[in-house]
C-alpha cells in the first residue's frame, strides 16, 4: 500500500479520537459545573486572575 493512501485514514482516526475526547470533556464539564463548590472556586480563580492582571499593567 502506498504512503499517500494511508494519510486520510490516519487523519480520520486522529479526528475520531479528538471528537471522543471532546465528548468526554463536555460530560465532565457539565458534571463539574453542577457543583456549587466548583462554581465558587471558578469565581475565586477569575477574581485572582483579575487582580494579577491589574498588578501587571
Amino acid at each position: 500500500m502506498q504512503k499517500e493512501s494511508l494519510q486520510p485514514k490516519r487523519l480520520e482516526g486522529m479526528l475520531m479520537i479528538l471528537a471522543n475526547l471532546c465528548s468526554n470533556l463536555e460530560c465532565s464539564r457539565s458534571v463539574l459545573l453542577e457543583s456549587p463548590k466548583v462554581l465558587f472556586l471558578m469565581f475565586e480563580i477569575c477574581f485572582m486572575l483579575t487582580i494579577l492582571y491589574c498588578l501587571c499593567i
